[in-house]
């Protein structure tokens, strides 16, 4: 178990993430919306495996 994250929290390391070769695997609907108001996927590039949202992210 990691950390325990406010959304804001998430939001700053994705946006400090982007700039570097990373590799982001998102999973859940809290997660997936944090990473979409970050700026780093759009609504169209999340997927479902049994209803939960997930996205995977090479930069």
């Amino acid at each position: 178990k990691g950390d325990k994250k406010t959304e804001q929290e998430v939001i700053q390391i994705i946006i400090d993430m982007k700039s570097e070769d990373a590799t982001f695997n998102i999973a859940g609907e809290r997660a997936v919306n944090a990473a979409i108001k970050a700026g780093l996927i759009s609504e169209d590039s999340v997927r479902k495996i049994q209803g939960i949202p997930f996205v995977l992210v090479f930069m």
